[in-house]
């Protein structure tokens, strides 16, 4: 690599463009992030605005593992738009690295595809449409939208720690979404969350998952 390299399209005066790189190999995969030393991955991320953004839309499809790289044991791929896993076999791997995630547009899976979370947080700033799998485990996933979104799911979804905390409308239309026995939900600043019956709080010899004390300004219905 001779030069820094930025697949984020920064838009210049009077330019318009969005780029989309997807990962679609059938072997596993290395996903490149933002990072720093003297190896060749210190030359991704050129963006002369230093917000670590590599990606402007990421996708994954074929049938290989993609294993997300961090660039320390705290790394976040930052990614401004969608991200989306299509219908295949492919699986998108942030345990290994324990790499966060944050996504500024929507996140999407495709049928037979899957993600694995690590330990470590999860953003998501617009819709969510899950037709794979999406193990989040023990990770803080928050929606963080100030627009009305739609939240939906093919197969039950599973969730320990779950947010709604940008202001937003988020309504469950599809599916069934479920908190853990060990779980906790929280809203703040200013949320709305029309579960219209299709959220579940989880009970077993464990314990049960709770609902953390709603602020005036928020609000859950239809639970």
């Amino acid at each position: 690599v001779g030069n820094k390299f930025d697949f984020y399209n920064v838009v210049q005066a009077g330019g318009s463009g969005t780029s989309t790189v997807n990962y679609t190999g059938t072997t596993d995969q290395e996903v490149y992030n933002n990072v720093s030393g003297s190896t060749v991955d210190n030359y991704v991320d050129n963006d002369p605005l230093d917000d670590f953004v590599v990606y402007q839309n990421l996708g994954f499809s074929g049938s290989g593992t993609k294993i997300m790289h961090a660039d320390s044991p705290t790394g976040t791929l930052i990614v401004s738009g969608n991200f989306t896993l299509a219908p295949g076999t492919e699986v998108v791997d942030f345990a290994t690295n324990n790499c966060a995630l944050l996504v500024g547009g929507n996140y999407t899976t495709g049928s037979g595809s899957t993600f694995n979370a690590g330990t470590r947080p999860i953003f998501i700033s617009a819709s969510f449409n899950n037709a794979g799998t999406s193990n989040f485990g023990t990770a803080a996933v928050t929606f963080n939208s100030g627009a009305e979104e739609m939240l939906t799911t093919v197969g039950p979804q599973l969730f320990t720690n779950l947010a709604f905390a940008g202001g937003g409308i988020y309504d469950m239309n599809a599916g069934s979404f479920h908190i853990s026995s060990q779980g906790v939900l929280t809203m703040s600043n200013f949320s709305q969350l029309n579960a219209n019956g299709k959220l579940t709080r989880n009970s077993d010899a464990d314990g049960s998952a709770t609902v953390a004390d709603i602020p005036s300004d928020c609000a859950i219905n239809g639970v």
